[in-house]
Formats: structure tokens, C-alpha cells, sequence
């Protein structure tokens, strides 16, 4: 199995983490897996932090998984939010999908609770191959879009709430195909899909201009339904780069994390993309190894690499 083939945790940057974590427990069934309290000097030396930026942090799950998680970090004295004022075309990490049973069902239940979203309704959608998606936009903590998904009929492991983890983040890109190929060749991973899709419908639960369409592709392991990477390019609105806000101390989504299981794998993976990255399809995606640290992600060297778009991915394997 590829290592790389999914990621293990998308890093948030959260104003209030005790809030944010109530959250994920409480309306979506996620657990806390691990946690630490105060100061992670390794973290903040990895990320150009000050020692100290980092007040509290933790890993959550949903159902045991391993890949989907989430990497919720409060800073002290934090950056805006990454997606503050942004449009919903600009070019930035941009939604999670977490998978759910029954939309309808759950979305009513949210509403007695008070929550709110984009749409009065949710958007049902049948793809070129028939894979039929019930979907709504959940704007949560720290200018966060959360997306429900539901793929109709496909059984997954859902949790004692009916939720699952993190399938696709969900990113922007002028680019959709380049970057798609800066993941396959790089990481290894598959393209599962590619699809265009245009018309009001679209327009309206997405918020978009009129005349938009978008071009998604979506990466990942084929056998496996989390951690995976949707890519969308819009095409007909020109949308400002914000990736250079997606960087710790930022609220919001940051970058993703993968975590190997030994060293061996480490050095492998290591050996293979250190001469690829430095030209790779022209750009240069920033590429760089860290020495063996400790820290709540893990223990042992860092892989930090940059796609051509922006998004940050950090390798992490035990000594």
C-alpha cells in the first residue's frame, strides 16, 4: 500500500480549541485522540514559530479511523482567518467534506439545535458515472466551510452519530490538472475522477458568479474513502492566490500532515523525492527535511513539501 495515498490530518488553526473540539464531540461524534496541553517547542521550531505561539492542540477521529482526522491547534495571539473576506472562488484550502448518513435527517437535527447554513435546502447531484451526492455548506468555527456530503446507497463507518470523517479537503487551484499531476507524480496518489459541472444550480449553492463552471478532479487511494484530495479549478472568474495566508498562526485550514510507520519507509519515500522536487513541472515546490524532533504529531524527521498551488503537505515518520 502507498503510504502517501492518503492524508492522516488536516492542521486548524482555532480562536477557542476547548470550543471547537466541543463542537466536533458533540454534533459530529468525533473522539479526541490525543492531546497536549501548553508549549510543543519541536511544532513551533517546524512551523518559524516563536517559542510559546502554541497554547493548546489535539488530534480527533471519527471511528478509529487513521486518515481524515482533524489537527486542531490554538495559538496565542492568533492570525486572522485564512478564508476572512475571501470569496468563495478565491484560491485557498477551501471546504471539508465529511461523509454523513441521511442529509435530510441529520441537517433537520442541526437546525433544532440552532445551527444555520448557506442554503435553505441541500443541493442533490447525479455525476456522468450515476454516483448520486446530497450535499450542503456549513459555515462553522474559524471561517470554516464545512461540507455534509452524502454519497446515496454506500455503506461506510459511520459513527455513533452518523458522521464520518474527513473524505476530501477540498482545495482551489488556477490549475486543476497541473496540480492533480503535482500529487500523482509526488505522492503516488490515483485520479479517481474528473468532472465539469456549469448552471444555476451550481451557481446558487455554491455562490457563484453567474456563467462560472468548475473543473474538479479529485486524487486519492481508490480502495479508500478518507484523506483524500478534491481539486477544483473555476473557470470564467479570476480568483485572488490566498494560499500565503495558510500558514500558522492563521485560523482556519492550513496544511495536511502524513504520518509513515517507520523510518525505513521514511527514508525511501526521502530517497525518492529529493531529486524530483526541485524541478518539478517548473515550479519548484518548496521542499525541505527537518531533523528528528518530538512532538504531538509524531516522533522522528519531517518532509515538508509545497504543491505548485500552495498547499503545504508535512511527512512525518517515528524514529
Amino acid at each position: 500500500m502507498n503510504p502517501l495515498a492518503s492524508w492522516s490530518s488536516i492542521t486548524i488553526g482555532v480562536e477557542d480549541l476547548a470550543a471547537a473540539r466541543d463542537f466536533w464531540v458533540e454534533n459530529l461524534g468525533f473522539d479526541v485522540v490525543r492531546s497536549l496541553d501548553g508549549s510543543d517547542p519541536a511544532t513551533e521550531s517546524l512551523w518559524g514559530l516563536n517559542p510559546g505561539d502554541i497554547a493548546r492542540q489535539v488530534i480527533m477521529s471519527s471511528s478509529e479511523l487513521q486518515t481524515g482526522c482533524l489537527h486542531l491547534v490554538e495559538f496565542v495571539n492568533p492570525d486572522s482567518p485564512v478564508r476572512q473576506g475571501a470569496n468563495n472562488f478565491d484560491l485557498v484550502p477551501k471546504n471539508l467534506d465529511v461523509y454523513v448518513h441521511d442529509l435530510p435527517a441529520k441537517v433537520q437535527g442541526l437546525k433544532t439545535k440552532g445551527y444555520k447554513f448557506r442554503t435553505p435546502e441541500h443541493t442533490e447531484l447525479t455525476a456522468p458515472d450515476g454516483t448520486r451526492f446530497r450535499e450542503i455548506h456549513w459555515p462553522i468555527h474559524d471561517h470554516i466551510n464545512l461540507v455534509l456530503l452524502e454519497i446515496v446507497d454506500k455503506p461506510m463507518p459511520f459513527n455513533r452519530a452518523g458522521f464520518c470523517g474527513v473524505g476530501p479537503l477540498v482545495i482551489t487551484s488556477r490549475d486543476a490538472v497541473a496540480e492533480a499531476e503535482f500529487f500523482k507524480s509526488m505522492f503516488g496518489l490515483d485520479l479517481l475522477s474528473e468532472n465539469h459541472f456549469s448552471g444555476p444550480e451550481i451557481e446558487a449553492a455554491i455562490g457563484l458568479p453567474q456563467g462560472t463552471s468548475l473543473h474538479i478532479l479529485i486524487c486519492g487511494d481508490p480502495d479508500h474513502d478518507f484523506g483524500k484530495l478534491e481539486i477544483v479549478e473555476y473557470q470564467g472568474v479570476q480568483g485572488e492566490d490566498l494560499y500565503s495566508r495558510a500558514v500558522p498562526k492563521a485560523l482556519g485550514l492550513l496544511h495536511i500532515n502524513y504520518q509513515l510507520d517507520d523510518s525505513d519507509q521514511f527514508k525511501a519515500i526521502s530517497s525518492r523525492l529529493t531529486p524530483l522536487a526541485p524541478g518539478f513541472l517548473s515550479n519548484a515546490p518548496q521542499f525541505s527535511q527537518c531533523e528528528p524532533a518530538s512532538m504531538l504529531l509524531g516522533e522522528g524527521s519531517v518532509l515538508h513539501l509545497s504543491s505548485p498551488s500552495g498547499l503545504r503537505s508535512f511527512i512525518y515518520a517515528p524514529i
